[in-house]
């Protein structure tokens, strides 16, 4: 994680190869109507749409083996999926109670 041009925290997981299902990271976004827009977005993006009436999101990150597999959670709001031959990247979104931001990074995998 980065702060302008400093580090604020390095770790290194031991998640590859890929041999299960891994939770990597989760971020809280607080209030959504606080953040602040970006201007304009940096090529490639995706955008996730959210819907009107979710206040707080919470956004999970996960790495599955690259095998086909059912990457569905019916309590997430919405996913994005991006892949390789070796292992498949899903970020699932939630609706979430009231928090302020947070991240959770694993520690050991």
């Amino acid at each position: 994680m980065r702060s302008g041009a400093s580090y604020v925290d390095r770790w290194q997981l031991d998640w590859f190869p890929v041999k299960s299902a891994m939770h990597l990271l989760s971020a809280k976004t607080g209030y959504i109507a606080s953040l602040q827009k970006v201007p304009q977005l940096k090529q490639p993006y995706e955008i996730v749409n959210v819907p009107a009436n979710v206040q707080y999101l919470e956004m999970k990150l996960l790495v599955y083996p690259g095998k086909p597999i059912m990457l569905h959670d019916p309590r997430s709001l919405t996913k994005l999926i991006g892949g390789c031959p070796h292992y498949i990247v899903c970020c699932y979104f939630y609706q979430c109670e009231p928090c302020v931001p947070e991240i959770y990074v694993a520690a050991e995998t």
